[in-house]
């Protein structure tokens, strides 16, 4: 078996067929927001004045959450993260 790389990116093109992948869905609706959740609050710790800080990381948190729920709610009621993706490129 030859397992040297073939130079192909492992992307599928946009017109490829898929089935829904839950498991997907919902990794991305929990690791997006939560990637995000971190990221901002190093935003919060280097740029915002001391005294401002819990208020701002309290605002980060309730986005946070806001963007977790929206997106499972995308998931369970609607097409999902990746099918909503998908559809981007057509």
């Amino acid at each position: 078996m030859d397992v040297r790389p073939s130079g192909h990116s492992p992307s599928l093109p946009p017109d490829a067929p898929f089935k829904r992948s839950t498991p997907v869905d919902v990794g991305l609706a929990i690791a997006a927001p939560l990637h995000g959740h971190c990221a901002l609050n190093y935003v919060v710790t280097d740029y915002v004045p001391r005294a401002a800080r819990p208020a701002v990381r309290v605002a980060v948190l309730g986005l946070s959450v806001a963007t977790v729920a929206g997106l499972s709610k995308l998931n369970a009621h609607g097409p999902g993260v990746t099918a909503t993706l998908k559809q981007l490129w057509k």
